[in-house]
């Protein structure tokens, strides 16, 4: 369930089981054989944060992506994603020039962690539990979009295999000290979720 107050509740698909999680929780976890959440495709532009607490298998799969092949292959010129690949987490972002500049963050299989990629105006950040451990600038005319619809499958269909839980995306960067909130637990020091959309104005008809 979304519990931002914006309704992008996501739908499991496939078999994934319901596990326990980091902090006493509960969490799903993806087999790698196409278990995967879906939700509307959030077209994000510009600066955005993307989280998760995950236990990674050792193997690898898409954490962020988009399930249309046509949205986001790389001759579209527009495959931005991340992935696990094995144990290191990698936030890929394309340019015109098929150029792909990978940010790559080591992680620990079979140990839950926290993950987070900031994209804060033309510069990767990448957060692990909490602590700052990867930046990289992007590269010249990189694509602004990261349209995302699923959490553990892309465009390619590789699927992640992981423990998965907390799952956070907001469409602006947050600050390192908003991240390590995220990490600690403390939300009186996160800033608040975007309002949702207004809702439509009403028209009149006259026949």
């Amino acid at each position: 369930n979304d519990s931002s107050g914006n309704n992008n509740t996501g739908t499991i698909v496939g078999n994934p089981v319901w596990t326990g999680g980091p902090d006493g929780s509960t969490a799903l976890s993806l087999d790698g054989a196409g278990d995967y959440i879906s939700f509307t495709n959030q077209n994000l532009t510009r600066d955005f944060t993307a989280s998760l607490w995950m236990r990674p298998s050792g193997s690898g799969g898409y954490v962020f992506g988009n399930t249309d092949p046509s949205c986001c292959s790389t001759s579209a010129n527009n495959s931005n994603w991340i992935s696990v690949n094995g144990n290191t987490a990698q936030s890929k972002f394309q340019n015109t020039y098929n150029g792909i500049m990978s940010l790559n963050t080591s992680l620990t299989a079979n140990t839950w962690q926290q993950f987070t990629f900031v994209r804060s105006s033309s510069t990767h950040f990448a957060y692990l539990n909490g602590a700052l451990v990867g930046t990289q600038a992007e590269y010249a005319n990189t694509i602004n979009t990261f349209p995302i619809n699923a959490i553990g499958l892309g465009s390619n269909f590789s699927s992640l295999s992981a423990l998965v839980d907390n799952v956070r995306i907001y469409n602006y960067a947050l600050t390192s000290s908003a991240v390590q909130a995220l990490y600690t637990g403390d939300q009186s020091t996160l800033p608040p979720p975007p309002p949702p959309p207004p809702a439509p104005a009403p028209t009149l008809t006259f026949t």
